[in-house]
């Protein structure tokens, strides 16, 4: 996952376990995404109210991951684990009107492995056509 701030206010990208989010964001104004589809691409949200301002996130211990905090690009990488879990973008010192672009991105190594197994037996089959094809092309027809 990537998100890229503005290069004059730091952000924060952290993943926490849902339950620890809520509580960390109970009464403090933010967007929660509540659904997003790939094709085509469209977000669902809902506001959340509030009037607190949060500690800053980088003072926080729950967080299974974090990037790096800054301006401009931030990145982080995480391996999924099973539970309920919450992506945080946000500003580094917990300010509101947070401006970023994201990216989200997946590796699937099972994926990999099955086109390739997918590329092989297509070859295979292929190969085994095209000798049938030469067999039958090369056997004479019989005579009467």
């Amino acid at each position: 996952m990537t998100a890229t701030g503005t290069e004059t206010t730091p952000i924060f990208v952290g993943i926490a376990r849902k339950a620890d989010v809520n509580r960390y964001l109970a009464g403090v104004a933010h967007d929660e995404v509540t659904d997003f589809e790939v094709d085509p691409v469209s977000i669902t949200s809902a506001r959340r109210t509030g009037s607190e301002t949060p500690a800053p996130p980088t003072d926080q211990s729950f967080w299974a991951a974090r990037s790096d905090t800054g301006p401009g690009r931030q990145a982080m990488t995480w391996p999924v684990k099973r539970g309920d879990w919450s992506v945080v973008i946000m500003n580094a010192d917990g300010s509101s009107s947070v401006s970023a672009g994201v990216s989200v991105g997946a590796k699937l190594g099972l994926m990999l492995w099955l086109g390739a197994s997918l590329v092989a037996v297509g070859a295979i089959l292929a190969a085994g056509g095209g000798a049938a094809v030469l067999v039958a092309r090369r056997t004479p027809a019989p005579t009467r």
